[in-house]
């Protein structure tokens, strides 16, 4: 009966240590998954301001080399005007 119950000790002191340091350590399970998922954030944030970049640099060579666009851009951010120009601005329905 002792030989039974030491035994059974054993294999789940075992069984408890396998799972402590499965749980416990830097190399966990849930640290793995949480640092798996913050690098697919990073991975899918990276992939967008790559496209951001992508669509700037082709608005600032625009920008550089063509005169309307350069206008349309100082009259929307600056909201600058040509000679003889008014704006009228007509109430949200």
């Amino acid at each position: 009966m002792n030989f039974k119950f030491a035994k059974t000790f054993i294999l789940l002191s075992l069984i408890l240590i396998c799972l402590s340091s499965l749980t416990l350590n830097e190399r966990s399970v849930f640290r793995i998954i949480k640092y798996k998922k913050e690098f697919l954030d990073l991975k899918k944030s990276n992939q967008e301001m790559r496209h951001k970049n992508k669509k700037l640099f082709i608005d600032i060579n625009r920008f550089n080399k063509d005169q309307a666009f350069q206008e349309d851009m100082i009259r929307k951010e600056m909201g600058m005007l040509k000679k003889n120009e008014v704006i009228i601005k007509l109430p949200k329905q």
